[in-house]
């Protein structure tokens, strides 16, 4: 056997030193992964312990996630304070607001509509309805309350909208509701029979064309919500100059002519996807589906008038406005024929 000479190691040893130098590297370099990961970016510590340990947690921070939005069922709806909107017609159970017209100033020099459907501003720019907060009051099954019901709705519809009309350089004036019993002539001469309709500013609801929905009791605030945002869909037409447009061309048309009755169709589904818009934006998903089934069973009956579109033409347009949440995707009048049959 040989003996060490002096000042060297043994294998041991040498192997203990290489352990040892081994250790040393790996707290350093762990120590150097902890504070970058730390301090780059300004991370916090739970931030940095995550992507050290590879957890993932979802950040909500900035980001543009959907509100439940408002419920409109019957049970479900809480008392909350009214909005008044700027205009209120009071309720009537047989007589129409006089000198409508009135309500809808346009100021000399501000913005005007646009005498166009569709090369119309409300129909070819790509904007979409903010998300917001609609405080409605408890729904009521007598005409009074109903009637604070839809102003209070109204006033959301005003306050959705206004914005949007402004950014197109579009007039804005607040709409009018009346809840009546009774469809008289009044400054429109043609009206539909004992139905809800538009005429210069004023929506005319009448109960029963919401009450008898197939989707039951709990589903007549959606479908009488839905009725409003349809009726001031023909409201924004009217703002933005694509009502007189589509008269017009109605008129040179026909009215009971196919052509004719065409182009009424273009402007019904066109309001039936504002309306959707509206409807995707504010109210939450339960009240969302029981406005969805509603609007499926209306539009043109067999034997009627094709004015207004097949329940599934009606219905289609209402989702699509509600999906894509954008005025372009509502222009009816680049559409194919089938599609607004």
């Amino acid at each position: 056997m040989t003996s060490p000479t002096s000042g060297g190691m043994s294998p041991g040893e040498r192997r203990l030193l290489v352990l040892w130098v081994v250790i040393a590297v790996l707290a350093v370099a762990g120590a150097a992964v902890v504070i970058a990961v730390r301090f780059a970016g300004g991370s916090d510590s739970s931030d940095a312990l995550s992507t050290a340990t590879g957890s993932m947690t979802p950040s909500t921070a900035g980001a543009d996630f959907p509100e439940t939005g408002v419920p409109l069922t019957a049970e479900d709806i809480p008392p909350a304070p009214v909005p008044v909107p700027p205009t209120v017609v009071p309720l009537s159970s047989s007589t129409r607001a006089s000198a409508v017209s009135g309500l809808l100033p346009i100021v000399p020099g501000a913005a005007q509509p646009v005498n166009a459907t569709a090369a119309n501003p409300l129909t070819t720019v790509g904007v979409s309805l903010s998300r917001q907060a609609c405080k409605l009051p408890g729904w009521g099954e007598d005409a009074a309350a109903e009637t604070t019901f839809l102003q209070a709705a109204l006033g959301c519809l005003d306050t959705a909208w206004r914005p949007i009309l402004e950014r197109l350089k579009l007039p804005f004036a607040p709409a009018s509701v009346v809840v009546t019993e009774t469809v008289t002539g009044g400054q429109c001469s043609a009206v539909p029979a004992q139905s809800s309709f538009y005429c210069d500013g004023t929506i005319y609801l009448v109960p029963a064309s919401y009450r008898n929905t197939t989707t039951g009791a709990r589903g007549v605030p959606a479908a009488a919500m839905g009725m409003l945002a349809h009726e001031y869909g023909h409201h924004l037409q009217r703002l933005s100059g694509t009502l007189a447009a589509s008269v017009e061309q109605m008129n040179a048309a026909g009215r009971g002519t196919p052509e004719g009755l065409e182009l009424s169709r273009r402007a019904e589904l066109q309001a039936q996807c504002l309306s959707g818009m509206f409807f995707g934006v504010t109210f939450d998903p339960p009240s969302v589906a029981l406005a969805q089934q509603d609007n499926y069973t209306r539009g043109d009956q067999p034997g009627g008038a094709q004015s207004h579109g097949t329940p599934q033409s009606w219905g289609d347009w209402f989702t699509k406005g509600l999906q894509r949440n954008s005025l372009d995707v509502c222009n009816t009048w680049v559409a194919l024929p089938n599609a607004v049959s």
